[in-house]
């Protein structure tokens, strides 16, 4: 039923690919001031009911209204055209170009004679200043931080005179600080009439910014709540259709001997960083955006040169220059983005083998039997949603995409394994799989590294957290002690006002 309210409304939209019914009978709509939230599992069909309110699908049947009148989004140009812009997770912008090109891209002012360059960078810098952005419009985008690329592709929707704009997980590689300077702009946004859709995993953070919140899964709408009148527990047991029960596993975890040692590192990034993890035990490795965390795993893993210091294990000194030769002394590592450890080309079995072509080899012959039977038994065991274990990797959802990279370090077998954002993008359902995933590798004597943005995902999963700032480590905390604060109070700059934080 459409919402007479809404100044957009999508009334029983279906869509439908062959053999595959991805919308089924939806209806959602958005008033004017409003942020409408979107959650679901991976897979739900909140990306394709985007694309249609975005004019890149046309909906099998169904209807659209904008302002009560039936409309056709037969193209994004034309969903543009009608005030609906999309602010997508990864900024979609020319690295090269400047900001007022970015920004006005298409749609530069023009004189008798080339591009009116005064009036287009003016009308930028109003556009910034909207949104909170004091850079110089003539400025490279590709010297910009992430969180002002996103809070950029907002200035370009208000370019094309947006009353709608799909935020889709904006907050994913942001700080604390700035997720809370982009909530600012959405909510003075929010008073000029601009409406917003708003998808994330995040949950806590759609208590922050929404008023109405829809639950999607299985291509249908399962619900639609006022933010105020549901919590955190029904929309995951809404979301995944069962209770999660404790978020993370309980640790009383018994390390043993060290596994990796770390002494006086210092890369490109990092300076003099003194680190040990320990079998059976998760090292958190904390800190904000920028901090030197990655580029530290990417060091010690052999992706990045080292500048001084040492890396140890068992006792011994190695160089790593290549991660090949990090992997065959027993150290792996699982990339923040998904794209550089998964082969998409590739089926679920090819993706899990990559690394141990040895386990499926018999007397010099490579046993395709074999080689089934391990990725069958790895599907089962971290219950990969898969119909078969001959189906191409980039089909299934990030969560499982991620359970098949560390099936493939399992099956390699490995003593230390990195994890950098291992839930980036990952629904709550599957997140809470990863976990226990983490934990169950802990508890088999493998030492575990995680680095994460998420500070309840650390102080949830880890043993130790070291916190990084500014590249080197500032300290170091008991994760049965440790809370936000505390770990914040070391990630800031010292020159930084903790007061900020709340």
């Amino acid at each position: 039923m459409a919402d007479p309210s809404a100044m957009l409304s999508l009334s029983s939209i279906t869509k439908e690919f062959p053999g595959v019914k991805a919308l089924k009978g939806i209806d959602f709509g958005v008033r004017a001031g409003e942020v409408h939230a979107l959650v679901g599992e991976n897979g739900a069909g909140k990306s394709t009911l985007m694309k249609v309110l975005g004019g890149i699908y046309q909906p099998t049947t169904g209807e659209i209204r904008v302002d009560g009148s039936v409309v056709k989004l037969k193209d994004p140009h034309t969903a543009m055209g009608l005030g609906i812009a999309m602010v997508h997770q990864e900024p979609k912008l020319c690295e090269c170009l400047s900001l007022t090109e970015n920004v006005l891209l298409g749609q530069l002012p023009v004189r008798r004679v080339g591009i009116d360059w005064k009036a287009a960078h003016e009308r930028v810098a109003t556009l910034l200043a909207k949104v909170g952005l004091k850079h110089d419009p003539r400025r490279p985008v590709r010297e910009l931080s992430i969180a002002d690329r996103q809070l950029l592709q907002i200035a370009k929707a208000l370019s094309v005179d947006a009353r709608l704009i799909v935020l889709d997980e904006p907050t994913a590689s942001l700080t604390p600080f700035e997720v809370d300077g982009l909530f600012a702009v959405v909510k003075e946004l929010r008073e000029q009439g601009v409406g917003f859709v708003y998808i994330s995993h995040h949950l806590d953070e759609i208590f922050r910014i929404a008023q109405r919140v829809t639950v999607m899964k299985d291509g249908e709408k399962v619900a639609e709540r006022e933010v105020c009148a549901t919590s955190k527990a029904e929309l995951v047991s809404l979301m995944v259709g069962r209770e999660l029960g404790e978020r993370f596993p309980a640790k009383a975890r018994e390390a043993s001997g060290v596994a990796l040692q770390v002494k006086g590192l210092s890369g490109d990034r990092f300076r003099n960083v003194d680190i040990e993890v320990r079998y059976g035990e998760v090292l958190g490795i904390a800190g904000l955006v920028g901090a030197g965390r990655t580029e530290l795993a990417r060091a010690i893993c052999g992706a990045d040169p080292i500048r001084s210091g040492e890396v140890v294990i068992a006792g011994k000194r190695v160089v790593f220059k290549s991660p090949n030769q990090a992997i065959a002394h027993g150290i792996a590592y699982i990339a923040e983005d998904r794209r550089d450890g998964v082969f998409h080309p590739l089926t679920v079995e090819e993706n899990i083998l990559a690394a141990a072509p040895e386990a499926v080899i018999r007397r010099g012959v490579i046993s395709s039997d074999r080689r089934t039977e391990i990725a069958e038994s790895f599907v089962q065991r971290l219950s990969i949603r898969t119909p078969s274990t001959k189906q191409t990797i980039r089909l299934l959802s990030g969560g499982n995409q991620q359970k098949c990279i560390l099936a493939r370090w399992i099956v390699k077998g490995v003593d230390v394994i990195f994890f950098d954002e291992p839930t980036r993008g990952i629904d709550v359902g599957a997140k809470s799989e990863i976990y226990k995933l983490i934990d169950d590798l802990a508890r088999s004597g493998k030492a575990i590294v995680i680095i994460s943005s998420e500070l309840p995902e650390v102080l949830g999963l880890s043993d130790r957290v070291v916190v990084m700032c500014e590249g080197e480590i500032s300290g170091e905390l008991e994760g049965q002690t440790a809370t936000e604060e505390s770990v914040l109070a070391l990630a800031l700059p010292k020159n930084s006002d903790l007061s900020e934080v709340h």
